[in-house]
């Protein structure tokens, strides 16, 4: 419950902070390539791969995980928060 209020609190602020941009509904087209159909398209066929090979969707999930995890602690690094 403390958690919640707290990312209530830090999402308002980036809400105000970021309240400048423009809201962006669908995304755009770059030299006739639909981003948003591409995505979608992308998104459909993902979870096809994963519902028929799970095993195979499991390791590229901890992959995912991985590099996420890596390029957090890289960040951190580099902006000294964490050594």
């Amino acid at each position: 419950m403390i958690v919640t209020f707290f990312l209530n609190i830090l999402f308002a602020i980036l809400n105000i902070l970021f309240s400048w941009l423009p809201r962006v509904e669908t995304l755009p087209t770059i030299n006739g390539f639909n981003v948003d159909t591409a995505l979608v398209t992308f998104a459909e066929y993902w979870h096809y791969f994963a519902d028929a090979l799970p095993p195979i969707a499991t390791l590229l999930y901890a992959l995912l995980f991985f590099y996420s995890y890596k390029l957090l602690m890289l960040i951190l690094r580099f902006t000294r928060i964490y050594r």
